[in-house]
């Protein structure tokens, strides 16, 4: 699977193993020939260099929308239970997630619009994203987007990260989600979302400033909606003993809790004499 950037908007391309064959949605046409797939590009959207094991006249693409330059969150991601590929587009009243079948690109199902919180600066990267989470033996897809609920013309409204919470193996049109998830923020933070142990994982902080892991964060169970906020990550590293563990960054969520790490001259002069990563699992409980 490959995404690239066209002229302001993001394609999605996906090639074939040599030998293997599929149409972008399933095939069905209408009577002058066109896909009646509305989201398909009836043209190829670019040639592609692939290797030798891959057919670059197989396989499927199509369009994902305009989306900024410089945006933070691509809008697709591989959904591996499912045998899929999930993207959002934009809808007239929200934004769409469409699960397509990987191999063929059909759609497998399609969800209702979302209505994604107001966006605080029309001038940000902040666009909405999509990611998978596979907990408790189930794969679901999780839509997220920041901004602003319930502002109007006497209330400032809540900064959020939203998230919509979709089964992966959904089927049919306008899926509506299992559950929506208001996390609040404070001020126009940069929020970076993964899912890579179990538990989404929504970091907020500048990245510039705090690493590739922002100084803080939620860890979100997507089955029951509830949510932790890790505010101070040093506090859960108390297995420092005398050693200065300032830094500390939650770097995934897991069932068991948070892993977290920290990088400290003292323990890398006795490691390595260099800056040396720390990694402790933390057990679950409260947290500040």
């Amino acid at each position: 699977m490959r995404v690239r950037a066209v002229a302001g908007a993001l394609a999605l391309t996906v090639v074939s193993l040599a030998g293997c064959s599929g149409q972008a949605d399933g095939g069905h046409k209408g009577s002058n020939g066109n896909p009646l797939n509305p989201f398909h590009q009836a043209k190829p959207l670019a040639k592609l260099s692939v290797p030798a094991a891959y057919d670059a006249g197989e396989g499927w693409d199509t369009a994902l929308g305009s989306v900024p330059k410089q945006a933070a969150n691509v809008p697709v991601v591989a959904v591996p239970g499912a045998g899929g590929v999930a993207s959002i587009q934009g809808a007239a009243n929200g934004y769409t997630t469409i699960v397509r079948a990987a191999d063929t690109g059909r759609i497998k199902w399609s969800s209702a619009p979302w209505e994604i919180p107001t966006p605080s600066d029309s001038e940000s990267s902040q666009t909405p994203g999509v990611t998978v989470v596979d907990q408790e033996g189930r794969e679901y897809v999780v839509t997220y987007a920041q901004g602003v609920r319930r502002k109007d013309a006497l209330h400032d409204g809540t900064a959020v990260v939203s998230l919509a919470v979709y089964a992966a193996d959904g089927q049919g049109t306008s899926v509506k989600p299992l559950r929506q998830i208001d996390l609040p923020i404070e001020g126009e933070l940069a929020v970076r979302v993964s899912a890579y142990g179990g538990r989404v994982l929504v970091g907020l902080g500048n990245m510039v400033d705090s690493g590739m892991y922002p100084a803080r964060a939620y860890a979100v169970n997507v089955v029951t909606g509830q949510s932790t906020a890790y505010n101070h990550p040093d506090d859960l590293l108390s297995q420092c003993g005398q050693a200065d563990c300032a830094g500390g960054r939650v770097i995934t969520a897991t069932p068991e809790g948070p892993l977290v790490g920290v990088t400290t001259e003292a323990l890398a002069w006795w490691a390595t004499g260099s800056a040396t990563l720390c990694a402790r699992a933390v057990p679950s409980g409260p947290a500040s």
